[in-house]
């Protein structure tokens, strides 16, 4: 009996390690939309462009209507000829910010 219940004792030891193992790996770090798009703004300055939506895009993940990160993913979506997500993210501006003063100016564009 008692080699019975020093297995289990070692499956359930493993099994609670592998769940916080898992679950350790599994949290994401939140930042505010402003530290992505300061990570966005160096990469772009870096002429890495796929980087610099990747960060854009995590800026948007946790505020969806975030006018600075929307034009600015705009921006380097033209840089990088991707014209219909430049001309998707501008149509969302006019949308959500029809009276902000650049997004009356891309209105003409």
């Amino acid at each position: 009996m008692k080699p019975l219940r020093s297995i289990v004792g070692k499956f359930i030891l493993l099994a609670v390690f592998i769940a916080l193992f898992v679950s350790a790996d599994e949290k994401k770090v939140v930042h505010p939309p402003e530290y992505y798009i300061q990570l966005g703004d160096k990469a772009l300055t870096s002429g890495k462009y796929l980087d610099s939506i990747k960060e854009y895009t995590e800026a948007l993940d946790s505020d969806r209507e975030n006018v600075k990160a929307l034009s600015k993913r705009a921006e380097v979506y033209s840089l990088n000829h991707q014209y219909s997500f430049a001309n998707a993210d501008l149509n969302t501006l006019i949308k959500i910010a029809p009276t902000n003063m650049q997004v009356d100016f891309l209105k003409w564009f």
